[in-house]
């Protein structure tokens, strides 16, 4: 069942039509799950898909289900958010929590998704409770200063590299040279010698010199390697069995892990089942996540589960 069919659908789309007809507030619905009646609201865009790195900056609110991937990307925007939870065995709930923590979002579970609670949920985010959009600036503010901003760093890093036109006549002209390496034969240890030289390539240094700087970076990589290896001792071995002495969560190396396990079971009658469990740990910023659940499922509906955060 997708969210769209839950009984409380039309308790939130009601909700939302007040927001839609006053205050010059439009929509922007995504996702093929969305009732064909919504798409064609007035001041309301549909679309299948859309990155939500791009769409949640231009928008002052959002209301999702506590995905990973969306509840980040609604945080990294400084977006409060209403989150409604629709899948009880997944991580929704914790992440609805840990925004709810942070003063950025108002989590609605099941037994509080009346047209009153929805009404009153979409109203706080759109402005009735400015303590929301305070916490969730300063969670966005947080997350821009967090690691991850040293990646976004490096990335701008790189492409102001490429884009300066000291560096080998352009960036145009350097990813066009790694382009052409790509089709060459050779092994892929030539290609990344060749690679490197074109990224480090500068008009004004000598050829020899350029070698000479690319061969002493590449020496000194292969002695870093050993010491932080991308496959991490702690890890289990490829293709071979766990060994829960040693790789029993949590992993010290680790920044993330979700782990999941199945088994599929069939009783004397032939009637399948499913057991499932699933268990999750993330740091984000100074917090640390953590989600368990176990389940057992028969032709698809949940007869047990239980979720511990």
């Amino acid at each position: 069942m997708t969210c769209s069919q839950a009984p409380w659908a039309s308790a939130l789309l009601e909700a939302l039509s007040p927001q839609r007809r006053g205050g010059g507030v439009r929509l922007l619905a995504i996702g093929a799950a969305v009732p064909r009646a919504v798409r064609g609201w007035a001041d309301t865009l549909w679309v299948a898909s859309v990155p939500h790195a791009y769409a949640f900056p231009r928008c002052s609110a959002a209301v999702h289900h506590g995905g990973a991937g969306t509840s980040a990307a609604a945080a990294a925007a400084g977006l409060p958010a209403v989150v409604v939870p629709f899948l009880a065995w997944s991580d929704q709930s914790s992440f609805a929590a840990w925004l709810v923590s942070r003063s950025a979002a108002v989590h609605l579970p099941p037994s509080s998704r009346s047209a009153a609670h929805f009404a009153g949920a979409v109203a706080a985010v759109m402005g009735g409770a400015p303590a929301l959009r305070r916490g969730a600036t300063a969670l966005a503010g947080e997350l821009r200063r967090s690691s991850l901003a040293a990646g976004e760093a490096a990335v701008a890093a790189l492409d102001a590299h490429f884009a300066a036109a000291g560096g080998g006549g352009g960036g145009g002209e350097v990813m066009a040279q790694l382009e052409a390496l790509r089709s060459l034969g050779g092994s892929d240890a030539a290609k990344l010698r060749s690679g490197l030289y074109c990224l480090l390539r500068d008009s004004a240094v000598a050829p020899l010199r350029t070698y000479a700087l690319r061969d002493a970076w590449l020496a000194s990589l292969s002695k870093e390697l050993p010491a932080h290896p991308l496959y991490k001792p702690d890890w289990p071995l490829r293709h071979r069995a766990i060994d829960l002495r040693v790789h029993d969560l949590p992993h010290a190396s680790s920044m993330i892990e979700w782990w999941y396990f199945h088994a599929h079971l069939a009783a004397a009658d032939g009637t399948p089942y499913c057991a499932f469990a699933a268990l999750f740990r993330v740091r984000v910023g100074g917090d640390l996540l953590c989600h368990a659940h176990a389940s057992l499922l028969c032709r698809g509906e949940t007869l047990e589960g239980g979720t511990f955060a």
